[in-house]
């Protein structure tokens, strides 16, 4: 009668359904966490160079405002202020005047070796401009009529503290600041100001020097987070999203700050190619390790497919067939054993055989001995 056997999940199956879907799984996680960890390293790079940037763009604007002030400081020191109104106080109108000249050309000399004054000039106790220049040339009289409010913010404070003036964008010479300082006698009163207008070109291009990406932006702002100073003239700050790269630093001595921001859509396309990358990665990575683990398994697993089957067909009663499997690991051995079982089973069989047949032929025999004795007890 022919055994029959039920059907049953191979082995292989199991093993590449429960270990190929965990690595692959794996593998996609992996390539997941290095996507997510190249953009994290990405944004911590991108805000430690805007910080840098801040912070050096903060350093190089609080020099040229320093400076602006040491400036000031220099003309107001200059003892032709003085001889100037001096002579006005004795009406020496001649001498005065050849004074007044005198400080002119000291202004004139002091903007072309600095080159950032628009306008450098002395006004009176009244705020009427007295002498200076203007672009490095003479000033004509009553171009400046702003300097009426500066001397009496001035004379309100009665300090010899610098004044100086919000940003403001000039028709003639565009973006500029003012600082002015008050001239008192040796009586401590005021007799004038020094008025120095400073162009900001000069910071424009420090700001168009730190724009971070394709439309990463550079400002100046003020104590109220108000843009007062752009890379250009014409500037609208825009709303700022949540998402965006975007630092503050504040300007030493000053209540400006230097704010950098740059917009996460500048970063998208690298980060888009990156995860690209990452895909085909994955994929590949993943293809591969599929193939190793469905051979891996496939050659585990030949030995006890043989096993199998030879252990059917044993079962079945076919003739045994040694199992030809080498290797010293656990698989070797039971193949060896296997190989021992069937062997002695097959002597035994054998044995069995032969002693059934010896049974048979002595049956055979008795039964013709007993045939014979019974014809000769008939014949009796």
């Amino acid at each position: 009668m022919k055994s029959a056997f039920p059907e049953v999940t191979t082995l292989a199956r199991r093993f590449m359904l429960g270990v190929i879907p965990i690595s692959l799984a794996g593998i996609a996680l992996l390539g997941v966490s290095a996507f997510y960890y190249t953009k994290l390293h990405i944004t911590i790079s991108v805000k430690k160079e805007m910080d840098a940037f801040s912070k050096g763009a903060a350093s190089s604007v609080s020099a040229f405002f320093k400076q602006r002030k040491n400036d000031i400081e220099t003309l107001s020191e200059t003892s032709l202020l003085a001889d100037y109104y001096n002579n006005v106080d004795y009406g020496l109108t001649e001498e005065a005047g050849q004074y007044r000249r005198e400080i002119e050309k000291y202004f004139q000399n002091f903007s072309e070796r600095a080159g950032v004054y628009n306008r450098v000039f002395f006004a009176d106790s009244g705020g009427r401009p007295i002498c200076g220049v203007e672009n490095s040339k003479s000033m004509p009289a009553g171009r400046y009529s702003g300097a009426v409010g500066i001397v009496r913010q001035l004379s309100a404070g009665k300090t010899g503290k610098i004044l100086m003036s919000p940003v403001s964008i000039d028709p003639l010479h565009g973006p500029t600041i003012t600082y002015a300082r008050p001239v008192f006698d040796e009586l401590k009163k005021l007799r004038g100001a020094i008025v120095l207008e400073a162009s900001l070109r000069p910071l424009q291009y420090v700001l168009a020097s730190l724009r971070v990406g394709y439309n990463g932006k550079a400002y100046i702002t003020n104590s109220a987070d108000v843009p007062v100073l752009a890379w250009k003239d014409v500037y609208e700050a825009g709303p700022v999203s949540p998402a965006d790269f975007i630092t503050r630093e504040s300007i030493p001595d000053t209540e400006l700050r230097i704010t950098l921001s740059a917009p996460m859509s500048d970063f998208h396309a690298p980060l888009m190619s990156i995860s690209k990358v990452t895909l085909f990665l994955v994929v590949f990575c993943g293809f591969l390790v599929w193939i190793f683990i469905y051979l891996t398994i496939k050659g585990l697993t030949r030995p006890i497919r043989k096993l199998v089957q030879a252990t059917q067909s044993l079962a079945a009663g076919r003739k045994f067939e040694r199992v030809d499997i080498s290797g010293r690991d656990e698989i070797g051995v039971l193949a060896d054993s296997f190989n021992t079982m069937g062997v002695q089973l097959m002597e035994r069989t054998m044995d069995l055989e032969s002693r059934i047949k010896e049974l048979l032929v002595l049956q055979r025999m008795s039964a013709a001995v007993i045939e014979n004795l019974e014809e000769e007890h008939i014949c009796r």
